[in-house]
């Protein structure tokens, strides 16, 4: 599949996703700035939609299935650290991650298990201060791509301020 040159893939990983015996890719890809000075790439960049986008494999050739702009964070400044995509036992993994002494790690799980689409089946943030860490795990059941925002999520769960408190009052 060929992606016009103003769109920088930032990631992929390989997964069954209809669930039909072939691998298919899903891709996190981002629009460039047409206007390459600098000052453009620093403030515009952070602010462009990030899409996961579903690349079907099929007999005669692949196929776009679904894009979504809502699953990879474009806050900026320190809530918009995309740290990858993964496979995992159970499905997929989007994670974004900021900090080092005092930490957050906000990971979306996402399951294959329906052939029609993919759902969310489980949100994860983990707050860290030094080697010390609490977390948060909220199940769903299927819950559907399209109900869901990561920067919602991030900007209204991610703050740790009250976990680093408790963590340092115990250090």
């Amino acid at each position: 599949m060929v992606f016009p040159n103003y769109i920088q893939i930032l990631d992929s990983c390989n997964v069954d996703i209809n669930n039909d015996a072939l691998l298919d890719i899903l891709v996190v890809a981002s629009p460039i700035p047409l206007d390459n000075s600098e000052d453009t790439i620093h403030t515009e960049y952070d602010r462009l939609n990030r899409y996961v986008i579903e690349i079907i494999k099929q007999d005669n050739g692949n196929r776009i299935r679904n894009t979504y702009k809502n699953l990879v964070s474009n806050i900026g400044g320190v809530l918009s650290k995309y740290s990858g995509i993964e496979n995992t036992s159970s499905g997929i993994i989007i994670r974004h991650m900021s900090g080092s002494r005092f930490s957050w790690v906000c990971e979306v799980e996402l399951t294959n298990q329906n052939s029609d689409s993919l759902y969310i089946t489980k949100w994860k943030k983990v707050c860290s201060f030094g080697k010390k860490e609490k977390s948060l795990e909220l199940y769903y059941e299927n819950l559907s791509l399209n109900k869901f925002s990561i920067n919602d999520s991030i900007k209204a769960n991610c703050n740790c301020d009250n976990y680093w408190n408790e963590l340092m009052e115990h250090n």
